[in-house]
């Protein structure tokens, strides 16, 4: 059979261990997608891929396709985000979005668009002094570039066009706001305030390089991260691993 071998830029989602000393890595390529690929021997100290099968590790990598698992030949470090991987809560927060592309981006198709946002992220986190902040921007955006966008501008059960900046109910269910009349009839609705509807909506405009300058209630703040985190979950289908671990660590900041 002859074996097809690609080149591609990626960023390690998930590592876990094959055999006695191989690696199967779970990576998010600019030009495949999301792949599984075989690191061989990634787990002998001496080994020239244990460096770059590390997760978050942005790496060019030569890889042979196969039927199921490709084969990962040759992988070259071009960021290690070792910041990340240096503090707990950055490493908490780069997991979970690990997972969310795992989880919502389909395998071996490509999105490039999501790739370079994906990696602007992660580029973000390693020195921002607001990871909380940036993660709430990340989960948002990102789902919305897949095609989960929330109904922030009118009312999921009627059609009604809500009031700029008015408050509703945020339905995991359904993915939007509910009118005030809608809410009474529906008993499943987190009820969001005015400046955390204002607030989503703004940062599915904003501009990720000026994310610094945003301001927000805590109040207000709160109420999106939980909004955003319960519609991840129930648009995935199932529990997401990562975000215990994620709040087990901010209980403790």
């Amino acid at each position: 059979m002859l074996l097809t071998l690609y080149r591609t830029e990626g960023i390690i989602l998930r590592v876990r261990p094959f055999g006695e000393a191989d690696r199967i890595l779970t990576i998010l390529t600019r030009t495949e997608g999301v792949i599984e690929a075989v690191a061989r021997g990634a787990r002998r100290p001496r080994s020239r891929l244990v460096g770059a099968t590390l997760p978050f590790t942005q790496i060019q990598a030569m890889i042979f396709r196969g039927k199921s698992l490709d084969n990962l030949s040759q992988a070259e470090i071009v960021n290690t985000f070792s910041a990340i991987r240096e503090d707990l809560l950055r490493t908490a927060y780069g997991t979970y979005w690990c997972e969310l592309a795992y989880e919502f981006m389909g395998q071996r198709d490509p999105n490039e668009e999501v790739y370079l946002f994906f990696l602007a992220s992660l580029l973000m986190l390693d020195s921002t002094d607001d990871p909380g902040l940036l993660s709430i921007y990340f989960e948002l955006r990102f789902l919305a570039q897949l095609g989960y966008r929330p109904a922030l501008d009118c009312c999921c059960g009627c059609g009604k066009s809500m009031a700029e900046g008015g408050a509703g109910s945020f339905l995991t269910s359904s993915g939007g706001l509910l009118c005030s009349s809608c809410t009474q009839s529906n008993a499943s609705g987190e009820v969001l305030s005015a400046a955390a509807v204002g607030f989503m909506r703004m940062l599915l405009v904003w501009d990720l390089r000026k994310l610094n300058v945003l301001k927000l209630p805590d109040t207000a703040r709160l109420e999106v991260k939980n909004g955003i985190r319960r519609f991840a979950a129930e648009q995935s289908g199932k529990p997401l691993k990562s975000l215990d671990f994620l709040r087990s660590i901010e209980a403790h900041m």
